[in-house]
């Protein structure tokens, strides 16, 4: 399949609630307890090596995708794959970024719903 990302964004108040939608946790007991975004995109699975999860605040909300991306890993290489993909200007701003490096997303999870919405998965390269 080659090196993939999939990309979400979404608008948190701050980046600490950012951290809380994504982040998983465990009971007392132990268990583990998936995060709000893997119960609602990936019904309550982890599909993804959480160590391949990126996700950070930009402060204002913005709709180029240069502003939103510049600085996550591989930048230069995301950048040009989602411009191509879905164009330098989304029609929505967004302040938050959710990448999965080396993940891809199931075209049964490509809808839009829940807190953040999914963008697009392209290749990458690991420059």
């Amino acid at each position: 399949m080659g090196n993939m990302v999939s990309l979400w964004l979404g608008n948190f108040e701050t980046e600490n609630d950012l951290l809380e939608y994504t982040g998983e946790s465990y009971t007392e007991d132990g268990d583990w307890i998936s995060s709000t975004f893997c119960k609602e995109f990936f019904e309550d699975e982890e599909p993804y090596e959480t160590d391949f999860l990126e996700r950070y605040s930009v402060g204002n909300p913005s709709a180029d995708i240069r502003f939103l991306l510049e600085g996550c890993s591989y930048d230069e290489s995301v950048i040009q794959s989602l411009i191509s993909e879905v164009g330098e200007e989304l029609n929505k701003e967004y302040n938050s970024v959710i990448l999965i490096f080396d993940f891809a997303v199931e075209s049964a999870i490509k809808q839009i719903r829940g807190q953040v919405d999914y963008i697009a998965t392209v290749p990458y390269q690991k420059i």
